[in-house]
C-alpha cells in the first residue's frame, strides 16, 4: 500500500505538480511541490524497495516494480525540480537510473515477440510486463473491458465470459460502422446519440468558445 500510494502521487506530480502527504486517514493532506514532492516519493518507495518480493505477478506491485518506479522518479526529477525552467539533470539522479534499470534487465525479463500480447487475455504471462493490469480479473468480475473505457455502451459480454458486461464494439465490421454513416451522415455521434456522451454540465454559448 505504500508503494501504491507513492505511484498515485506520482501520476499527481506528472499531472499537476503536486503531491499529497497525509499519514493519517482522518488528517488533513499537506500539498507538497518540486524537490519537496520527489524527496517525498523517494522515501516512500526506499522504504519498501528491499521489503517487497517479486512473487505475485505483474498484476502487484513487487520489487521490480517499485525499482522501475525509482528510476523513473531520478529521470523525471529535473522537471519535477523545476516545470517551467531550464531541467538540471543530475548525475546522481541519471546513475540511480541506471543503478535501478540495470537491476531490472539483468531480471526475469524479456521483449514480447508480439506487441499486442501485452494487452491478451493471457498477459500475466508474458514476459515483458513488470507492472500492468491482469486481463483475466477484468474479464472475468468487471463490467467492462479496460482497454475501452472510451465506448459507454458496455452492452455486449464476452461468449467465454457470460457474466460481464464488457463491450467489444471495436470489433464493428465495415458494414455495422456503414449503417452509421447511412443513418447520420457526419453528424458527430455525441450529438446523434445521448448515450455516447453524456453532457453532465452546461456551459453557457459565450464560454464555448475561449479563444483569445
Amino acid at each position: 500500500m505504500v508503494a501504491m500510494k507513492a505511484y498515485l502521487n506520482m501520476l499527481a506530480l506528472d499531472n499537476w505538480g503536486l503531491v499529497f502527504r497525509k499519514e493519517l486517514s482522518d488528517g488533513r493532506s499537506e500539498i507538497l511541490r518540486r524537490q519537496a514532492a520527489i524527496d517525498y516519493i523517494e522515501r516512500e518507495l526506499l522504504s519498501v524497495v528491499d521489503v517487497l518480493k517479486n512473487d505475485k505477478g505483474p498484476a502487484r506491485l513487487g520489487q521490480n516494480a517499485v525499482k522501475a518506479l525509482l528510476a523513473r522518479l531520478y529521470l523525471n526529477a529535473a522537471v519535477y525540480r523545476n516545470p517551467y525552467g531550464t531541467p538540471d539533470f543530475r548525475r546522481e539522479d541519471m546513475d540511480k537510473v541506471i543503478q535501478y534499470t540495470g537491476d531490472i534487465i539483468s531480471g526475469p525479463y524479456a521483449l514480447s515477440p508480439e506487441y499486442f500480447d501485452l494487452f491478451s487475455d493471457n498477459n500475466h504471462t508474458n514476459r515483458e510486463l513488470i507492472f500492468a493490469l491482469d486481463q483475466r480479473g477484468v474479464l472475468e468480475t468487471d463490467h467492462q473491458r479496460w482497454a475501452y473505457w472510451s465506448i459507454s455502451g458496455d452492452r455486449v459480454p464476452r461468449p467465454e465470459f457470460p457474466n460481464t458486461r464488457g463491450t467489444d464494439a471495436v470489433a464493428a465490421t465495415p458494414d455495422f460502422y456503414q449503417t452509421w454513416v447511412d443513418a447520420y451522415g457526419n453528424v458527430d455521434p455525441a450529438d446523434a446519440d445521448a448515450r455516447f456522451f453524456k453532457r453532465n454540465q452546461i456551459i453557457p454559448d459565450g464560454l464555448k468558445d475561449l479563444t483569445g
